[in-house]
């Protein structure tokens, strides 16, 4: 740093008259403590910002980036992308959206980045097997080329021959007299039959690899699962947004569904069968017919985004499929209860579902398409039962729930967090619905509320909560596993705060409860304690104070 003189040296200034000036050390601090120097007020605010930043980052748990799409895209850095990859990516990404783990404008965001990697990495299949002229023109030139090969070799053996004569003269190369023997000579039958040996591996190679080879395009995907397996009238029922639409669990909306199959012209013999038994002519115009019918009854949103991947010698898969499927092959039945508890479906499960993406074998796909079509067989038919057992409980105004105790179809859902998952999924969907009967109620009154002709028994009323969220507890031998589904708009980017207040709400009850899963919004709590828990949950949601229109 120098000695003292040069230090007092470099703290001294010179005017613009030439005098110099001295800055001692005290002025300088003095100056750096007025500028970090910060009013009450202001201290106030920044830890109250700070505040703010910290509870929201607490307040829940969200899904980021499917893990299969940041493998992609370090695949891609490296330069070791393909199409396998990516359709790997795309299905991660799908199962994300029917889960409803990712809001639709993350799922476009993706989506939006996976179409390009289509367009930069999508291999076309070619046929590249060898065509039978080229065999022909092989044998066809197989007199020249023998001949010519044959002098080449009688060329090379004669060359041999003088070098080896001139570097040992017999008699003395070796000692013995002996000489190499020349190259064997390949017959005209034996090379071609060498020729077409080369030619069979070749073609056996070349099928191999255009049998594994998959191509993907960009398509529209419907609101309803599995159609592509399934009959499309099953497809349409079963199906969670249309469902809801229509109320298919009750007469009326069986009615509704009859009716807007035959406004499509479509006669329901052809709707009960598969969809690949059906006329081609009603296949080619079934998404045009669906979404222009589709907007008279409200179903706006019919389609979305999506993909499928082609594959030679196999049959058209897309990526919702897949993901339907690899969900049911998690959770499918296990002769070990304990097991299916302690991993999701089970280590054997696992590996299936696995199994069910390898290329060349895809009947462990077909099965995971049967489980699935099961699968929400047994959730319709839960929803039916729960509605017109009146099971479901939506008069709180933060939150709806409901809980199974006993069903038929329980075996679907106890200790089946994805299974349950769907379940709650398609029971907010219907608490929404009505929750949108009564907000038009509400706004009817409302207006007549300004006017001076409302009921009095409206003015107090509370705008209904559209987004309201989801819990579901199904019961287990002496507990209840609880699952909270979050709803939110399809722009919102809030938290699932069920992640954070099931553990607050079961610390509160003090309860007995697990809470270690890898998703933090399911809770496994004691049955006796069961509905300690629900009231403390209640008091933590409302005192959130969760934002709406």
């Amino acid at each position: 740093y120098g000695s003292d003189g040069e230090r007092a040296q470099q703290r001294r200034r010179t005017d613009a008259e030439g005098n110099s000036v001295g800055v001692t050390k005290g002025s300088k601090k003095k100056k750096k403590q007025k500028k970090k120097k910060l009013t009450r007020a202001e201290k106030h605010q920044l830890l109250q910002a700070t505040a703010r930043k910290v509870g929201q980052y607490y307040r829940g748990a969200y899904y980021g980036t499917a893990t299969a799409h940041l493998m992609y895209d370090l695949a891609h850095q490296m330069g070791k992308d393909n199409n396998e990859l990516l359709w790997l990516a795309i299905v991660g990404v799908t199962d994300q959206y029917n889960n409803v783990r990712i809001n639709k404008e993350k799922y476009d965001i993706d989506m939006m980045s996976l179409e390009q990697a289509v367009n930069r990495t999508n291999l076309h299949i070619e046929d590249e097997v060898p065509s039978d002229d080229d065999d022909d023109d092989a044998a066809a030139g197989g007199d020249d080329e023998f001949g010519a090969a044959t002098a080449a070799t009688a060329a090379t053996a004669a060359a041999v021959d003088g070098h080896a004569d001139k570097e040992h003269p017999a008699g003395e190369g070796d000692g013995l007299g002996l000489q190499p023997p020349p190259p064997k000579r390949e017959s005209y039958d034996e090379r071609r039959r060498r020729k077409a040996e080369e030619r069979a591996m070749k073609r056996e190679v070349q099928l191999a690899n255009r049998a594994e080879r998959i191509h993907i395009e960009v398509a529209e995907e419907f609101r309803f699962m599995l159609y592509r397996h399934w009959s499309l009238y099953d497809s349409m029922l079963h199906s969670e947004y249309i469902a809801t639409k229509l109320g298919v669990w009750r007469e009326r909306g069986r009615k509704q569904l009859d009716d807007f199959l035959a406004r499509m012209g479509l006669p329901l013999q052809e709707c009960g069968v598969q969809h690949s038994a059906m006329t081609a002519t009603i296949r080619a115009s079934l998404e045009e017919n669906i979404a222009e019918e589709g907007r008279r009854i409200g179903l706006k949103e019919v389609t979305y985004r999506s993909f499928m991947m082609k594959q030679e010698y196999s049959h058209t898969l897309s990526a919702s499929d897949v993901a339907y499927s690899l969900s049911a092959l998690l959770e499918q039945s296990s002769s070990d209860d304990d097991q299916a508890r302690t991993c999701v479906g089970g280590v054997a499960n696992a590996f299936a579902a696995l199994d069910a993406l390898a290329v060349r074998d895809h009947s462990v796909m077909r099965r995971g398409i049967q489980l699935a079509m099961e699968q929400w067989r047994a959730v319709l038919r839960q929803v039916g039962s729960m509605i017109a057992r009146q099971d479901i409980n939506s008069k709180h105004q933060s939150f709806a729930f409901a809980q199974i105790d006993e069903s038929p179809d329980i075996s679907y859902f106890r200790n089946r967090p994805l299974a349950l998952t769907k379940l709650a999924v398609f029971l907010m969907r219907v608490v929404q619905e009505e929750e949108k009967e009564a907000e038009i109620v509400w706004r009817r009154e409302r207006k007549k509320q300004k006017s001076g002709t409302a009921d009095a028994s409206y003015r107090k009323r509370r705008r209904p909560n559209v987004y309201k969220p989801m819990v579901l507890a199904v019961k287990n031998q002496s507990t209840y596993l609880v699952a909270g589904v979050w709803n939110q708009k399809p722009s919102d980017t809030s938290h699932n705060q069920f992640s954070v207040t099931f553990r607050q709400a079961a610390e509160q009850a003090e309860a007995e409860f697990t809470h270690d899963g890898f998703d933090a919004s399911f809770i496994e709590i004691a049955a006796i304690h069961l509905q300690d828990f629900y009231e403390h949950l209640t008091l933590l949601l409302n005192s959130g104070g969760r934002g709406r229109d």
